[in-house]
């Protein structure tokens, strides 16, 4: 297959070559990811969801001696699996712009550029649908959150009254120190009215677009440099609060494996 084909010469073999074909849809994005992609992940298997950042591929799932520390969560909840799976139907699958792999014939990119822009535009406005229940004492409420663009992003603006509500403690995990301006207002916020905030942050050399100096360099290599100058700004702007004791930042670190480590935890309630 020809190199551009890339994983589709894959899907199109496996297709050919097994009865039972299965569908491998393709979301268009962009092709460099340090100008942005769609980054949604997870699994919806009958009426259980795998809540994770991990891709299917080798180094995730821990081949050649390597792995990608993630977070691994199996949510047993019919209402949430039929409302993920609802969206991916209703917003991805069904839209002009979202076409099999697996088919010789493709739509080239050119045909898809207005069916692209509806996407995008739906995108921004799309939610995922469900009916709230009421919460038990020995339960976990879960919504399911969804956002993309600077604008009127719920997701976005969740995580900021998030972060603002914390009234003693803030852990943030995250491969990338590249806060937004609204996410870091909101930190040093939570540092000024005593909140102890603790940062876990992968090592420079345990991010996934690392590449070591013995091997040719690409442009998006240069991320972890980037993102190593922003921590260091970041703790030289808070040293008094990391002097007292109130701000913490880890790097994880193990062998040549990565770190892909993401989230938000606020008072040991809500994450």
């Amino acid at each position: 297959a020809a190199q551009s084909d890339g994983n589709a010469a894959l899907y199109r073999e496996y297709a050919e070559k097994y009865t039972h074909k299965i569908d491998v849809l393709g979301v268009p994005v962009r092709n460099r990811e340090v100008f942005g992609v769609l980054h949604l992940k997870g699994f919806v298997i009958d009426d259980k969801v795998i809540y994770s950042g991990a891709s299917l591929n080798d180094v995730y799932l821990a081949q050649h001696d390597r792995y990608r520390y993630d977070r691994y969560h199996v949510i047993q909840n019919e209402k949430l699996a039929d409302s993920m799976a609802q969206f991916i139907t209703d917003t991805l699958v069904s839209s002009e712009a979202v076409n099999c792999l697996a088919q010789a014939d493709r739509p080239d990119t050119k045909s898809l550029r207005t069916a692209i822009r509806d996407l995008r535009s739906e995108l921004q406005q799309a939610t995922y649908h469900f009916e709230t229940d009421e919460i038990a004492s020995d339960e976990v409420g879960l919504t399911p959150l969804i956002g993309l663009g600077k604008r009127k992003n719920k997701l976005n603006q969740d995580i900021c009254t998030l972060i603002a509500s914390a009234q003693s403690e803030l852990t943030i995990c995250t491969p990338y120190f590249n806060f937004p301006r609204s996410v870091s207002r909101e930190v040093k916020r939570a540092l000024k009215r005593g909140v102890k905030v603790t940062i876990v942050v992968g090592d420079k050399t345990a991010n996934d677009f690392y590449i070591p100096p013995s091997e040719p360099f690409k442009t998006i290599a240069g991320l972890p440099y980037l993102y190593e100058v922003n921590l260091r700004n970041f703790a030289k702007h808070n040293e008094a609060a990391i002097a007292h004791r109130q701000l913490a930042i880890y790097l994880g670190k193990h062998d040549n494996n990565s770190f892909h480590l993401k989230g938000i935890w606020v008072d040991r309630k809500y994450m």
